[in-house]
């Protein structure tokens, strides 16, 4: 099930750390999904909470993320 699928039919606690992060990137790329790139950015930074204090940079060089999804999180973790 797509997280946000997932997060309307069963609720937020139904979600990882990882479909919330796939929710704010919103798609994937070619041969990979928006839950690879999503995984792929907490097995570096950890966290939830320790992605959320990275820098664009840091959260652009994670493959499937570019300059402009990483604004987007940052817009979105800010609110």
């Amino acid at each position: 099930m797509k997280p946000g699928r997932k997060l309307l039919e069963r609720g937020g606690e139904s979600c990882t750390d990882g479909g919330i992060v796939a929710i704010l990137l919103g798609s994937g790329g070619r041969g990979y999904t928006v839950l690879d790139s999503a995984n792929a950015l907490l097995d570096k930074h950890g966290t939830l909470s320790a992605l959320m204090n990275r820098s664009l940079e840091e959260i652009a060089g994670i493959r499937g993320i570019r300059a402009a999804r990483a604004i987007r999180r940052r817009k979105n973790s800010s609110r």
